[in-house]
């Protein structure tokens, strides 16, 4: 699905805009859904022609207080949106071409003739925002804790860096880190927008969860929970004349409806929604008035996961047969308006399964009422012939609420009565996290779309996304081999046995992969839209102009 820029000045006509990827990048770059994405807004295009314009405060919502700060045991936007403008990480993507790795603190790296050393030059001259100088020493502390957090800390990207076997950072404008393999997805990894670099003199007292102090272009100044959160311009970034603007404010709105009558009024200046409903009401209420769309695909999917270690579902033929009573092109009408694509495991592009080798999977070929049956079969071989009563875990958002009450719908048709239970974010992301559910209504989502950040968290053993907890000591055996494999051809031969086999494991079943829109103020530019939001949330290349 290409990107679009939906003027909403004649949405009658929209334009469509397909952006060519460019080659790839060292060994681990491929294109995201084989396109490069960016907020091409309409008045100054992708990379802010024309001069940016300083001063302003860009104001946003959230739809809910991040559950703290904390970067190594979140997967909420909620805590990125709020963190990322704030710091920097080592490298990074840039911000308008979703496809490239660009220099963040480290202005330079080199990698090793083995591809076993991975060496960063850092930028001279960094400061944190409480005035301590950014060195090796940070990078070095902050990336050990990520890949070997000392007790009482979480961390669930700790496999992400599972090459690494050591960081030395002997001098203080060099760090090296030492694989004992070859890692070709380690650079894509470390460019996402979750791998920020923290200050070792604060993180060695614990998580980060009730501070932010990083070397970005805005610095915290007020969080009034329930309320709001407030960034600052940070004076002394490093990079001169960034940012453009003096600050953000976000705003907590819960509801939707209510976050888009402060944007039809101008009290926002951009909001987004992964509902497509919603997206099209707002283009019609708003033709002819100024503001402008960016949509596009994401790396986000809706999905169900289900606790293999609690019965039922460690029976993979009461899993199966769940799966086969959804149907997914009637979810994708449903929850989406027909925006988004049915797939498998790996995000739609170059890494994923034809739609001809999806097929062959129960589950994930075309829907036939031949499923039902088979369904039925399958629950009373396992000793549920008339099926059973179980409770769905959903997160209280507009994205999933829906998807938990068609899920509820499905499964009725094969005697599986659902309770839904909805939680808040805090209290969803921990239950999901250890564990504490017996059936999921929620999604997965991807830092970068290379096999091993698809891979590596989601169906390994010790995977910490691994939300159904099925251990398939083959698969690690797959995902051990994939990840230090850099012929793109065995890589993706590799990728593709490591999805087959998650697929029939029915620990998650894939539903689709969504859409997502952003709606801006016709005077905000330089902000991009990537399939990945939260590789850009930096908005250090964003301003307003003059209205």
């Amino acid at each position: 699905m290409p990107i679009e820029i939906r003027p909403t000045a004649n949405p009658s006509s929209t334009r469509r805009l397909i952006l060519q990827a460019p080659a790839a990048l060292g060994l681990a770059m491929y294109g995201l859904h084989g396109e490069s994405h960016a907020a091409l807004d309409p008045v100054v295009g992708s990379r802010g022609k024309g001069t940016p314009q300083r001063g302003g405060v860009l104001v946003r919502s959230l739809s809910g207080d991040p559950p703290n700060f904390d970067t190594f045991s979140n997967t909420t936007g909620r805590v990125i949106t709020v963190v990322g403008p704030c710091c920097n990480g080592l490298i990074r993507f840039d911000e308008f071409d979703a496809n490239k790795i660009v220099p963040d603190l480290a202005e330079s790296w080199q990698v090793s003739d083995d591809e076993k050393t991975y060496t960063f030059r850092l930028r001279s001259g960094v400061k944190f925002h409480d005035g301590k100088p950014m060195t090796s020493a940070d990078v070095k502390y902050t990336f050990d804790t990520m890949r070997s957090p000392p007790a009482g800390m979480v961390s669930v990207r700790a496999q992400l860096l599972d090459a690494v076997t050591s960081i030395d950072a002997s001098n203080p404008t060099i760090v090296r880190f030492n694989l004992d393999r070859k890692s070709p997805g380690l650079l894509a990894n470390l460019a996402g927008g979750w791998m920020v670099v923290l200050p070792k003199h604060i993180l060695e007292k614990g998580p980060m969860k009730d501070t932010i102090v990083g070397t970005g272009p805005f610095k915290l100044k007020e969080y009034k929970r329930g309320t709001s959160i407030e960034l600052v311009r940070n004076p002394e970034y490093h990079i001169p004349g960034k940012p453009y603007l003096d600050g953000q404010k976000m705003f907590i709105i819960p509801d939707a409806n209510t976050e888009f009558a402060y944007f039809r009024t101008g009290q926002l200046d951009a909001i987004d929604s992964s509902s497509p409903a919603m997206a099209l009401q707002w283009e019609k209420e708003l033709a002819g008035k100024g503001p402008y769309m960016v949509a596009g695909p994401s790396q986000s999917a809706l999905s169900v996961h289900f606790n293999s270690l609690q019965k039922p579902w460690d029976d993979v033929r009461v899993r199966k047969a769940a799966c086969l009573a959804i149907n997914r092109e009637e979810a994708l009408t449903t929850l989406m308006k027909g925006e988004g694509v049915v797939g498998g495991w790996a995000c739609p592009g170059p890494w994923a399964m034809t739609p001809a080798e999806l097929a062959k999977i129960p589950g994930y070929a075309k829907y036939s009422n031949a499923n039902i049956a088979e369904a039925k079969k399958l629950l009373a071989e396992a000793g549920f012939p008339n099926g059973f009563k179980e409770t769905i875990l959903v997160r209280r958002i507009d994205l999933y609420t829906p998807l938990a009450i068609f899920v509820k719908d499905q499964l009725t048709k094969i005697g599986i009565e659902i309770t839904i239970d909805p939680q808040e974010t805090a209290t969803y992301n921990q239950a999901r996290t250890k564990r504490q559910f017996k059936l999921d209504a929620g999604g997965r989502t991807y830092l970068t779309n290379d096999p091993d950040a698809i891979y590596g968290d989601s169906v390994t053993c010790k995977g910490a996304t691994n939300y159904g907890g099925v251990c398939d000591p083959k698969t690690d055996e797959l995902y051990t081999r994939l990840s230090q494999e850099t012929d793109p051809k065995k890589r993706l031969a590799l990728s593709k046995e490591i999805e087959a086999r998650a697929l029939q494991a029915y620990a998650s079943y894939m539903i689709l992969w969504r859409s997502q829109y952003r709606l801006y103020q016709k005077n905000v530019h330089g902000w991009a839209k990537h399939p990945q939001e939260d590789n850009s949330m930096r908005l250090e290349d964003c301003w307003k102009s003059k209205a």
